[in-house]
């Protein structure tokens, strides 16, 4: 919301500092909201909040997939220097 207001009010910034301004008025809107309100008590915040344990549990479910994208990135290459290769890309 606020690079829009800096798109249609400001037109004099240059586009790439909103991310560095939205990142500042972002971290002055959280500090500032957990300043005015008080922390929620950890018994609250238990059924949301993942343990390192459950983490790596839930990973390693995962990891044929990540091996499998590894392997296919792997061929993508290994294609793309054998059409160099063929066409005669290089120098």
């Amino acid at each position: 919301l606020f690079n829009l207001l800096l798109w249609a009010f400001f037109p004099d910034v240059y586009w790439m500092w909103w991310n560095a301004i939205g990142c500042a008025v972002t971290m002055l809107l959280t500090g500032l909201h957990s300043y005015l309100w008080p922390k929620a008590l950890r018994k609250e915040i238990l059924p949301y909040t993942l343990t390192r344990g459950e983490i790596l549990r839930e990973e390693h479910s995962w990891r044929w997939g990540y091996l499998t994208l590894l392997l296919y990135f792997v061929l993508i290459v290994v294609v793309l220097f054998w059409v160099q290769a063929v066409i005669g890309g290089g120098n």
